[in-house]
């Protein structure tokens, strides 16, 4: 599953393309789904009428850094409402600036899931990396109470913590970390979308 999320819509044609035309046969197939939300799903945010009345964003920020980090909660929950329809025991999120540090990731993926399945049942999200979204794998069908809570609280905090609270609010009194080390993905991006003219 590739989500494109620019609001570019020229852009986001632009690299559909090059995914049809490398990936054809695996979209043909149905085994890669090439995904984008439409402009009119985002709502208005309210963070300009925030900072106008003399409210403090959340975090200190500023007004584009706050619609920044609501826009990208919002994006996540496209594409988990998404995903949570396809039939999979699993979703792994993943973004387009990491690389596997194992040639050999995917089966210690399923292998680290089948060990927390066996000795620890009610863990509520697996993660393989160092990050708080990027390589964390969760159930399928827990994906849509995680988007509800991502449109709950999308303009008050980061979609990475939204993803920490929604752990701990799962696991209630059993909370505890299921993180596997070493990383299995490092983080190699260094132009951040934020910084893209879309946003301005």
């Amino acid at each position: 599953m590739i989500a494109l999320t620019d609001k570019n819509q020229t852009l986001v044609k632009h690299r559909a393309d090059k995914l049809h035309e490398k990936f054809y046969k695996e979209i043909n197939e149905g085994i890669l789904h090439v995904i984008s939300p439409s402009n009119n799903i985002y709502p208005k945010l309210k963070n300009k009428d925030l900072s106008a009345s003399g409210q403090r964003l959340p975090y200190g920020n500023s007004i584009r850094r706050s619609n920044w980090q609501a826009k990208l909660s919002l994006d996540f929950a496209f594409l988990f409402s998404y995903c949570s329809q396809i039939r999979s025991n699993y979703f792994l999120n993943l973004e387009d600036d990491v690389i596997p540090t194992s040639s050999n990731f995917v089966n210690e993926i399923l292998s680290y899931t089948e060990e927390q399945n066996i000795n620890h049942p009610y863990w509520n999200s697996l993660l393989f990396s160092n990050w708080l979204s990027i390589g964390r794998l969760y159930r399928t069908q827990h994906l849509r109470q995680l988007v509800d809570m991502i449109l709950i609280a999308y303009e008050k905090q980061p979609v990475d913590f939204i993803m920490h609270h929604f752990e701990v609010l799962q696991m209630a009194d059993k909370f505890q970390e299921f993180r596997r080390k070493p990383s299995l993905f490092e983080h190699i991006g260094n132009i951040s979308t934020m910084d893209e003219d879309s946003l301005a």
